[in-house]
């Protein structure tokens, strides 16, 4: 009974979101703003917030390889050096 009330509520405030936001879009219009120039505007944030998230992506690949690359490299310095150790030996 607790998860279906939960589920009602959750409908609820899925419904009165979207209320909210076909009011805050009516107003928009309202403006005289054609919905083309709207909608294009939506589009437009959201490619921004698609390239900089591309962005930072690109920006952090490169050190994690770097990293990767400095580690094997030390590990394989490493392992070569106690191996001539022992082979002095």
């Amino acid at each position: 009974m607790p998860s279906e009330l939960l589920s009602q509520l959750f409908v609820r405030l899925q419904v009165e979101a979207r209320d909210a936001e076909i009011d805050r879009l009516g107003r928009v219009l309202d403006g005289g703003r054609p919905f083309d120039v709207v909608a294009l505007e939506a589009r437009n944030r959201s490619n921004e917030k698609l390239i900089s998230h591309l962005n930072i992506q690109v920006l952090e690949q490169p050190s994690s390889f770097s990293v990767s690359v400095s580690v094997s490299v030390s590990l394989s310095l490493s392992l070569s050096h106690t191996n001539t150790k022992k082979n002095k030996q």
